[in-house]
């Protein structure tokens, strides 16, 4: 067995007492103090170790945690890769390109999957099966068979002036009104939300300390006046102790999850009228292009946003505003 074989092993017993921030230290201290080790097996009796599906997409879990993708994202990579697996009938080391080619044809056809859905499971089994071949852990690279998908760019839509007031309008208590104007203030994700805590809250400076969900570092946000007395009013309500920021409504009182999170803001969004807001992705959406309409500055958006490069600030966040088209033909004309 070689060093990397049993950090990976220790790492995998670990996982479920210790959560991926631990995961990635561990596996750092494990690689920098058995560095100048060498490692000799002792057989005493013939050693067999399974490497089959579970253990190559346990291999695969434990890399992409040490990385730092979050855990939403992982399970996401992981079940689609079980899935092809599973419906194929082969072992990692036994599938081609052609495999993989035909499962995703069949998915389209039996289960009428979108062209889009298909790009998105080709993009996941990419990232996964390149993972194999550069570990070694499969010999070719089965993935250069496989055609690229092309994939229909869905419309990028954010709330207009007049439904940013409309869902204001419609929140029907302090919490309510203190979510939105958060989220309006500072764009973050709904992961990063429900993780807040009181202490993250600075009405001196008017910030707020946001743990990165998918880069696994602090940035910080901005509190505009609306998000800071809402926050303030909403605070002064609670007659609890839970350090979280946003609790359940009823005792005993406790953090508010991600499922709930999502039902409060698709209930105000329902008595709103605003048809776009299925989840808090589209304040998201909404920040980034309001800030930038504003600005003019995408590396500022970016940065506040938490990504890596302007590119996907661009891509995915900025929608075409109308207004902002007409201010710029009436100024070429």
């Amino acid at each position: 067995m070689l060093k990397n074989d049993i950090i990976n092993d220790v790492v995998t017993e670990m996982q479920q007492v210790l959560n991926s921030e631990q995961i990635e230290r561990l596996k750092l201290t494990l690689i920098v103090k058995m560095h100048n080790y060498d490692v000799v097996e002792s057989v005493f009796l013939p050693a067999v170790e399974v490497k089959d599906n579970n253990w190559l997409l346990k291999r695969f879990t434990i890399d992409m945690m040490a990385l730092g993708r979050a855990d939403s994202t992982i399970k996401q990579y992981v079940l689609s890769v079980r899935n092809l697996l599973n419906d194929v009938n082969k072992s990692y080391d036994q599938l081609s390109g052609q495999d993989i080619t035909d499962y995703l044809a069949i998915m389209q056809y039996q289960k009428r999957i979108s062209n889009n859905y298909k790009g998105t499971l080709l993009r996941y089994f990419f990232s996964f099966f390149k993972w194999a071949y550069k570990k070694r852990h499969i010999q070719e690279d089965i993935m250069r068979d496989v055609d690229y998908i092309r994939v229909e760019r869905k419309r990028k839509d954010r709330l207009s002036d007049m439904e940013i007031e409309d869902v204001r309008e419609a929140c029907k208590d302090l919490r309510e009104k203190a979510i939105v104007d958060l989220l309006f203030s500072t764009g973050m994700r709904i992961g990063e939300l429900v993780r807040l805590n009181i202490k993250d809250i600075d009405f001196a400076s008017g910030t707020v300390s946001i743990y990165g969900e998918k880069t696994r570092e602090y940035r910080i946000g901005f509190l505009d006046v609306k998000a800071k007395k809402s926050l303030m009013k909403y605070l002064e309500e609670r007659n609890d102790d839970d350090p979280a920021l946003f609790v359940t409504k009823r005792r005993p009182f406790k953090r508010l999850a991600r499922a709930g999170m999502e039902l409060v803001v698709k209930q105000i969004g329902a008595r709103a009228g605003a048809h776009l807001i299925t989840t808090v992705h589209v304040f998201r959406k909404t920040f980034a292009s309001v800030l930038y309409l504003k600005t003019k500055d995408i590396v500022f958006v970016s940065r506040l946003m938490g990504h890596s490069t302007t590119d996907i600030t661009i891509q995915y966040y900025l929608c075409e505003d109308i207004e902002d088209m007409r201010i710029k033909h009436n100024r070429a004309a």
